[in-house]
């Protein structure tokens, strides 16, 4: 699958052996991009898997509208482990084949009410249209009830998957 041996960290703090052991829970191992991650550099390993369960466990938006931003941005990107990866998250948590499909080809079909739906459009807009985004955007986005963190997570979490997918990718067999 890489083009290295990609495997755990060798030695992990407590703080990464404890994240590690939650995703060995959900997942029945660690996700093969950990690991890959965990090979390259087990300081950003702890750091991404930190940000990843603080998602997972969000206040305000639901979980699952993660998913669907990376699936979505992955499908635009062409990072087809991450697609793959994503679809199959989805799938576990319940979601149509239909649904999953026609979301990673237009983000505006998450299953969600307008008001998540609307954080996902801009949040995509916001890092595939950067240039177009701007202060009515925030301002849809606020007259919606959204604020400044749960923007910035939103968006955040779409630049994270277009850095993550490219990194990955790199490390692909072609």
């Amino acid at each position: 699958m890489f083009i290295i041996d990609a495997k755990p960290p060798e030695n992990p703090t407590k703080k990464l052996k404890a994240m590690l052991d939650v995703f060995e829970k959900k997942f029945g191992g660690v996700p093969p991009h950990f690991k890959l991650l965990g090979t390259l550099n087990s300081d950003e390993l702890e750091i991404t898997l930190d940000y990843v369960i603080r998602l997972m466990q969000h206040p305000t938006i639901n979980p699952d509208l993660f998913t669907f931003l990376r699936l979505h941005i992955a499908q635009q990107e062409g990072y087809r482990y991450c697609v793959q990866f994503n679809t199959n998250l989805l799938k576990s948590a319940g979601y149509d084949n239909d649904i999953i499909i026609k979301s990673s080809g237009d983000i505006s079909k998450v299953p969600f009410e307008k008001k998540l739906q609307i954080l996902a459009i801009k949040a995509v807009k916001g890092v595939l249209r950067f240039k177009e985004f701007g202060k009515r955007d925030l301002d849809e986005l606020y007259g919606v009830g959204w604020d400044d963190n749960e923007i910035f997570d939103a968006i955040n979490h779409c630049g994270f998957m277009l850095k993550n997918g490219r990194l990955i990718s790199s490390y692909i067999l072609k």
